[in-house]
């Protein structure tokens, strides 16, 4: 049945993508804004659509991809984004997907990111291809020019997923050679050119064959069919239903719980598809620290007996060259005792180690190196030594969920690392997003010894100091990241942590790995009563 698409007597049907859905997947549910988004690609120059969360956008970004490409020869497809697993993972998955479950077979031959339109013999159309493209930044995609077809029939599709972390050096000159492009994804904070189209808004064409040089179709979390169900379900007073219309789109029970928990930038992003522009959004708000500060306070002024018994760990920032070390020891309350040293001769740190953990009576599994600064070398000595202690590094990929201890880390939260599973970019950034949660005061008790505020005392101001400065950021997939320790390159341009608050952060970095110890189970060790 591959000869179908090449049937003249249905390649005009077919242009229409939502015959071409009823046809090869009559199963499927197209929404009304994928319909619409489908038609504008077909209709003008540029469609842009800034969308919330789980709203089917690689679906209807790799829908139209395959419609495009296989109802009109010869044709181009490009489809971008600036990061290689998203590509391959998700919007690849979901090309793949309809390629395998199409009632017809399609005639397309697959090879990895890249589909070649087969001809009615058998032979590959060589100037046809559909393909995958991961670009670095500030590199631009190289032209991938066919002329127009009959009564200006475009050709050329380019497809640039996850928008917001696109820049401009990568978009300059895709409209050179794209006939059309779609430009998607959640817009999280950005100044690219995603940003300027979608404030921007619609621009209408006075080309002959086109409605809009550029059309913006804002699509909601609100629009999803599920929510919309439910939402006329409650204006009409009836019990809620909670039916899937569409399999994948938001429901309401996740809807209501991301209104309730996510923070301005998400909410903004994430459900109401737009660009979030409040003051701007710390990774630890004034007003957090405040309130940790005075928890402290309390806690100094009346410790409570139940305090004593409360695990603990220890986080150990090391450095070389003469810099300082900074050994932190917390609890679930808050800080017990920081210490920055200078430590020219490094052989003091295993010794000032074992020190604190008698001190303090803090299990070896409860200490945790960052790699860094020869941190990796001091956790060796000390295994070496019967102390079975943890490192991390910085730019690891972040701990699965399943690896954090009950009870102290907020549910929703790990719910919600389970359903975002690229929440954090990195170690760094999840060692800090997890110092987060527990500085949040609006998910804590004061007096509950199970979920209290954590307290950082006054006289541990430069950890206050350091904290303070750090922006919330969230890359173009949802991400949270933390902008560079140091510049990556010479040529970077943005701001790194040093710049932010002069130095190394090593007292916080000492911190969030204590929090993080205190969190996160070690994968050999169990911890009993936590």
């Amino acid at each position: 049945m591959s000869g179908i698409i090449n049937d003249e007597s249905l390649a005009g049907l077919l242009k229409d993508p939502v015959n071409f859905q009823q046809i090869f997947w009559p199963n499927s549910v197209l929404t009304d804004y994928q319909v619409e988004i489908l038609k504008s690609v077909q209709e003008n120059k540029i469609t842009v659509v800034p969308a919330g969360n789980k709203l089917g956008k690689d679906y209807v970004a790799a829908f139209c991809g395959i419609h495009f490409f296989c109802s009109r020869m010869p044709c181009r497809v490009v489809t971008t984004s600036v990061d290689g697993s998203q590509l391959n993972g998700v919007l690849w998955g979901e090309i793949r997907n309809f390629l395998q479950t199409a009632a017809f077979p399609l005639p397309v031959h697959v090879n990895h990111q890249q589909l070649r339109q087969k001809m009615p013999d058998g032979t590959l159309r060589g100037n046809s291809e559909f393909i995958g493209r991961v670009v670095e930044k500030g590199e631009g995609l190289l032209g991938r020019h066919l002329p127009y077809g009959p009564n200006m029939e475009p050709r050329v599709l380019c497809i640039i997923d996850e928008a917001s972390g696109f820049d401009d050096g990568n978009y300059m000159g895709i409209d050179t050679w794209a006939h059309r492009i779609l430009i998607i994804g959640n817009p999280f904070p950005c100044e690219n050119f995603f940003k300027r189209l979608v404030q921007g808004g619609d621009k209408l064409s006075d080309a002959p064959h086109l409605k809009h040089d550029v059309k913006v179709i804002k699509v909601e979390a609100k629009m999803s069919p599920n929510v919309r169900l439910a939402h006329e379900e409650e204006r009409l007073g009836r019990p809620l239903s909670r039916r899937i219309i569409v399999p994948g789109c938001m429901d309401i029970d996740d809807f209501n719980w991301r209104v309730k928990t996510y923070d301005p930038i998400k909410l903004a992003a994430g459900i109401y598809a737009e660009f979030y522009e409040g003051e701007e959004v710390r990774l630890f708000p004034d007003e957090w620290l405040r309130i940790s500060n005075e928890q402290a306070d309390k806690l100094h002024r009346s410790p409570p007996k139940e305090r004593r018994t409360l695990p603990r760990a220890m986080g150990i920032d090391t450095a070389e060259g003469g810099d300082n070390t900074v050994w932190t020891i917390v609890d679930r309350m808050g800080m017990l005792y920081q210490l920055s040293k200078r430590t020219r001769n490094t052989a003091v740190i295993k010794g000032q180690t074992i020190a604190l953990m008698r001190e303090y009576g803090i299990e070896p599994e409860g200490v945790m190196f960052d790699h860094g600064g020869g941190g990796k070398e001091h956790a060796d000595y000390l295994r070496d030594a019967g102390y079975d202690v943890r490192s991390v590094g910085f730019g690891e990929s972040p701990s699965s969920p399943d690896e954090f201890i009950p009870g102290w880390v907020d549910p929703d939260d790990k719910k919600d690392l389970k359903q975002e599973k690229y929440i954090y970019k990195n170690k760094r950034a999840q060692l800090y997003g997890v110092l987060r949660q527990v500085l949040d005061p609006n998910t804590k008790g004061e007096s509950d010894v199970n979920n209290p505020v954590f307290g950082i005392p006054e006289k541990y101001g430069e950890v206050l100091r350091q904290l303070r400065p750090l922006p919330l950021k969230y890359d173009g997939e949802g991400r949270m990241f933390l902008p560079p320790k140091n510049k990556p390159t010479p040529n970077y341009k943005g701001d790194t942590i040093k710049d932010l608050i002069g130095h190394s952060p090593d007292e916080s970095d000492s911190l969030a790995l204590a929090v993080f110890s205190l969190v996160c189970k070690p994968t050999t060790i169990t911890i009993g009563g936590f």
